[in-house]
């Protein structure tokens, strides 16, 4: 007979985030364990996490046969108001469905929608499709239908087989097992220590420096650290770079702390009932207390907000952050600073200030340069390229601080690259040498800059100009009959092209004021 093994769903969103659910063998399961994240491994690390809280469950979702997916399309008449009235509608929605199914042993079918925990047994495959459409138009009616965006399609859907190393349910047999030094903190946040060890993650590019608090991070007990800085200043780089210097530090140290790198979403995934993420809180203070790690959230602002009626995720967290018990790193921008200050003031006081100061801007072309030559040497771009790029980010980007928007659009122009749609670049990817090397001017960059930011090229780029006419005979061109309100902004849009306006002060405020369908939107 073959090994029982998990079997997983997994869904990924659009924004590229996945969920996964734990299919049950044994029929349809209220809150069958489920997880959400950035990743696959994600995933499993907190499903695994759920089978070592609730061993009970275990044998309900263990598997001996394969599982298949298939998809399918559906038309159905949503419900709909009319006149305060609750009616169907005539008009006909397709909507698409994967569903999971596999063959019984003696006969039929099982067939299983874990997104909408729907679980049905068939007597024909066939009939999957008109048996769903009957699921989904009972969901829509009724004064507690279900929202016709809760049925959107997700990008992909599959399922895994997953065997994961688990401790034994029975207490006698688990005696010769050794439980993981930190089953919790591994479930729902990543070593950053380890993984630089392994050369894992983003490169860190240029000088940081970790002088000022290398004493307080080495004591036995470390002082929790607060990074504060405007968005894109560094303060994750700040971080990973730590978290490469400790890496560094050999065996034969005293001393090196681990950074557990975690965030809210990932410590309330999967905690349906009322305790749950606060008694997943206490486990990872547990694991924490007295080791002298670190735990890290890239943004403060995530666990300061309610998450029940009277706690916070910081608030699980305080008491030991109080006994020095755990240490933490945050960061947070200088307006959030403001508040935690004003709001928590202990909480404030307790944490180091460690000002991260964004970069100057007469040292983003070189940076820029050495970060592209270390991420995508066979696209380069030009000392004159590279300043008009630091130029136009600093002029209209001024919400997010260098270096992190320079890596960002870096970013996205390598992925550009890899399609071919950078200016050169297919012709480097089907030549024979692997040396060729796509080179980018300032105009180049200019036209780049205009596709990511969806600004027009007039307006970012010196070459071109963007008189006030110009301006609104293009706006009238996609507004017919409001030549006046054209023109208005046509002004306010030229000064902005000239640079006369204030930095510190809004553009301008413009009150479109009239009757329905005359062009205001």
């Amino acid at each position: 007979m073959a090994r029982e093994t998990y079997r997983v769903h997994l869904a990924t969103h659009h924004d590229g985030r996945v969920t996964g659910w734990l299919l049950s063998a044994q029929g349809a399961v209220d809150r069958a364990p489920s997880a959400y994240g950035r990743s696959e491994e994600e995933i499993y690390g907190q499903l695994a996490l759920a089978l070592e809280e609730q061993p009970g469950l275990r044998s309900a979702y263990l598997w001996s046969e394969k599982l298949h997916t298939r998809k399918v399309k559906v038309e159905v008449h949503p419900q709909t108001i009319v006149k305060r009235r609750h009616v169907i509608a005539k008009e006909v929605i397709e909507l698409e469905f994967t569903y999971v199914w596999s063959k019984l042993e003696h006969a039929g079918y099982r067939v299983m929608l874990p997104r909408f925990g729907w679980w049905f047994v068939l007597e024909d495959i066939e009939m999957a499709a008109d048996v769903i459409k009957q699921a989904v138009s009972n969901d829509l009616l009724g004064a507690g239908a279900r929202s016709l965006y809760g049925f959107r399609k997700a990008v992909e859907e599959r399922v895994v087989e997953w065997a994961p190393t688990l401790s034994r349910s029975s207490p006698a047999k688990a005696s010769g097992w050794r439980r993981p030094a930190a089953p919790t903190l591994h479930a729902v946040a990543e070593e950053l220590v380890a993984r630089a060890r392994l050369r894992r993650g983003r490169p860190v590019v240029g000088d940081v420096d970790h002088s000022g608090v290398m004493r307080i991070v080495l004591r036995r007990s470390p002082r929790s650290l607060l990074l504060v800085g405007p968005p894109g200043s560094g303060k994750s780089t700040w971080v990973r770079a730590l978290a490469r210097a400790l890496s560094r530090r050999g065996a034969d140290e005293p001393f090196t702390p681990r950074i557990w790198k975690t965030s809210a979403d990932r410590i309330v995934a999967g905690q349906r009932y009322l305790g749950m993420w606060e008694q997943r809180c206490l486990d990872m203070v547990s694991e924490l207390s007295g080791e002298g790690d670190y735990l890290y959230f890239d943004r403060l602002a995530g666990i300061l907000g309610s998450r029940t009626r009277h706690s916070a995720i910081i608030d699980m967290f305080t008491p030991a952050l109080l006994a020095g018990e755990i240490s933490m790193i945050a960061e947070c921008t200088p307006e959030e600073y403001e508040r935690l200050a004003s709001q928590r003031p202990v909480l404030a006081n307790l944490l180091h200030y460690v000002a991260i100061q964004p970069t100057p801007i007469a040292a983003m072309p070189a940076l820029l340069r050495d970060f592209q030559e270390r991420v995508n040497p066979h696209l380069r771009i030009d000392p004159p390229g590279l300043r008009r790029l630091v130029s136009h980010l600093q002029f209209f980007q001024r919400d997010i601080g260098f270096p992190g928007k320079g890596f960002r659009f870096l970013d996205w122009l390598n992925q550009e690259h890899e399609a071919g749609r950078v200016p050169g670049a297919a012709i480097a990817a089907e030549g024979a040498e692997a040396d060729d090397v796509v080179v980018m001017n300032a105009a180049a960059v200019s036209e780049a800059f205009s596709r990511s930011t969806g600004l027009p090229l007039e307006l970012i780029s010196d070459v071109h100009t963007a008189a006030r006419e110009r301006i609104a005979g293009k706006l009238r061109a996609g507004v017919i009959g409001q030549d006046q309100a054209c023109d208005v902004a046509a002004a306010v849009i030229a000064r902005f092209k000239a640079g006369l306006n204030d930095p510190e002060r809004p553009l301008g405020s413009m009150f479109f004021v009239g009757p329905t369908g005359v062009g205001k939107t």
